[in-house]
């Protein structure tokens, strides 16, 4: 039994990654990478779209994409990092609209919220980089900050990690279990 066999039959629901090059990879590539996770781990609950576009120009190929997902009654998890066209809302179930280190969220972001509009279920947020203690431990309290902040902001979701300072100058990730959790907010 695989690590997915089990988070499912726990009842945990199981999202696949295809990265979409903001619009540039072909509907039938987005298809063959689905079937390539639903060869090795069957029919997931849905799937994680990375490298979304925000602009109504590429709506239309989006919603191929959220159609042939929804088809299986999947769900459609978009990240754009940045608030998209509101026609995106219609095509997804998730909409990941700020994707930051924590400094640029708390000297940027927070100053220019977005206005959400709809149901919090479509809103999430990615903070990596998070502040640490002096003795390298995780800062608890920008974290609940953050939390609620986010949270009072419609976003409905949050995604944070301890993104390795080497990432940023092209190091490797590693595995994506290791530096990265969530948080549902509502």
């Amino acid at each position: 039994m695989t690590a997915i066999d089990q988070l499912t039959r726990s009842g945990i629901k199981v999202i696949g990654y295809i990265n979409t090059d903001y619009g540039k990879i072909p509907i039938e590539t987005i298809t063959s990478d689905k079937e390539k996770w639903e060869t090795f781990y069957g029919i997931l609950a849905g799937y994680f779209f990375d490298l979304v576009s925000s602009g109504s120009d590429d709506i239309e190929h989006y919603t191929a994409v959220s159609n042939l997902i929804r088809a299986n009654n999947q769900l459609v998890f978009f990240n754009p990092g940045t608030t998209p066209d509101e026609g995106y809302t219609d095509i997804s179930d998730t909409i990941l609209v700020l994707e930051n280190t924590h400094q640029e969220f708390n000297e940027n972001w927070r100053y220019n919220v977005p206005s959400l509009v709809g149901e919090n279920k479509y809103w999430a947020a990615m903070l990596h980089s998070m502040p640490q203690n002096s003795d390298g431990s995780g800062n608890l309290y920008a974290l609940i900050e953050a939390i609620q902040f986010l949270g009072d902001h419609n976003i409905g979701y949050l995604f944070f990690a301890d993104v390795p300072a080497d990432l940023e100058n092209g190091g490797f990730l590693g595995p994506l279990s290791q530096v990265m959790n969530i948080i549902i907010l509502r």
